[in-house]
């Protein structure tokens, strides 16, 4: 054994297929995982989790796999966890009873706690079901300092929620295809088809055809890390900021993806549309000068003529706002006034433009521009996320780090519309 891995030392790797949705045991010393060894079904877990309210003893069999090993043998393990948390439960001292609670995720029943935390904030559904649910903030390394105030006895009878992490919602907006390796191909077909009329007597059509292309795909590696000392493992008696740093850093992997998600959209702007500003007002009292009829009307055009059925616009919010209350839309300015919301990370139709989704996201950095699309026109490619804790025994840490694999990828750029000048 050489003195790396005396120092630090992986506990428990995973590794997590979008394909099946299924959480593995991962072989570090493999470049990419073998996947043979099945732990938790996490799509059987997110069914359980909403219709039971949580992870039932009766759901057991459904969620864990039994294997031979008794240490990924996770159905026998799940039965093992909830006849302690049982027992736990029924402590009548409250304080007794969170510790007892406590050891269950740092004893014995460490890995498979911290497999479920993981399986439960890689399935992105399960993932976005939490996002109201778990509230904190993030750190870096986790020393006794930064939470001394949570090392005393006294029970804590409240917790002020810190703003929940803004995920947003393109990603969602577009199919996910999952990779089962970190790279493959996408074909895409044309096609020259003709009708031929007045054919002359045993005059035999021309054949015609078509033909495809094929983009190769390479997924992208991207990660995060919490770390924690041994001392604060210790002392931290009334909080475990490690394992919910460890659920929070899958809503910050999905923030970041959308971000990634913003700047592909944005990055389609061969083709434009001149489009006009929503919220431009002049005259007393101020009343609307543009007309954005005139735009849907050459967006049609545009669809009409390029043979693409647009399906959904992408824009800042404010932009929803200034065209909801742009006087021509809303049918002259004596109208009752529209109430204002917050519309961010919202989606609804579009107003006046028959059949397209008008999605807002302030992931999008542009401040005059929107997109006109239709939603096959980009794709987002996942594949694996490897998951593994390694405890350094040198600088006394535990670190988890989690690598996703995700990549944004436009598919036709003849089916985005840039569409310029509807925001000053």
């Amino acid at each position: 054994m050489t003195m790396s891995q005396v120092l630090g030392i992986p506990r428990f790797p995973t590794v997590y297929n979008p394909k099946d949705k299924v959480l593995y045991v991962d072989h570090l010393e493999e470049k990419e995982p073998s996947m043979d060894i099945p732990l938790i079904d996490t799509e059987e877990m997110f069914q359980s989790l909403t219709a039971e309210g949580g992870l039932a003893a009766a759901a057991a069999q459904r969620v864990y796999f039994e294997n031979d090993e008794e240490d990924y043998n996770f159905e026998n393990r799940s039965n093992q966890f909830q006849d302690d948390l049982l027992k736990a439960r029924a402590i009548s001292s409250r304080h007794d009873r969170d510790i007892a609670i406590r050891k269950l995720q740092t004893g014995k029943h460490r890995d498979f706690y911290d497999s479920n935390v993981i399986a439960q904030a890689c399935n992105p559904t399960i993932r976005n079901h939490a996002i109201e649910v778990e509230r904190s903030r993030a750190a870096a390394v986790i020393t006794s300092q930064n939470y001394a105030n949570f090392q005393s006895n006294a029970a804590i009878t409240g917790i002020l929620a810190d703003p929940r992490i803004r995920t947003g919602i393109l990603v969602g907006l577009f199919e996910t295809v999952n990779l089962p390796t970190l790279s493959g191909k996408y074909a895409a077909f044309t096609d020259d088809l003709k009708y031929f009329r007045n054919l002359a007597e045993t005059k035999s059509p021309e054949p015609s055809g078509g033909t495809g292309t094929i983009q190769t795909v390479t997924v992208q590696k991207h990660g995060g890390a919490v770390a924690i000392t041994d001392r604060a493992t210790m002392v931290i008696n009334q909080d475990n900021p490690f394992q919910r740093l460890v659920t929070r850093m899958g809503l910050t992997a999905q923030k970041d993806e959308n971000a990634m998600m913003a700047a592909e959209i944005q990055s389609n702007t061969g083709n434009t549309i001149s489009g006009v500003d929503f919220g431009i007002r002049t005259g007393t009292p101020p009343s609307s000068t543009q007309n954005p009829i005139d735009l849907i009307t050459s967006m049609l055009t545009t669809s009409e003529s390029s043979n693409v059925n647009f399906d959904l616009f992408i824009s800042k919010g404010f932009m929803w706002a200034e065209y909801s209350t742009n006087d021509i839309v809303r049918g002259g300015v004596n109208t009752v006034p529209i109430t204002q919301t917050n519309l961010n990370e919202q989606i609804s139709p579009f107003p006046l433009f028959g059949g397209v989704t008008w999605a807002r996201d302030n992931a999008i950095t542009s401040s005059t521009a929107g997109w006109l699309l239709t939603s096959q026109a980009i794709k987002a490619f996942r594949s694996i996320s490897r998951n593994y804790t390694i405890a350094n025994q040198d600088t006394e840490t535990t670190k988890y780090v989690t690598k996703n694999y995700f990549l944004p990828k436009t598919i036709d750029t003849s089916l985005v519309y840039n569409v310029t000048g509807i925001a000053a």
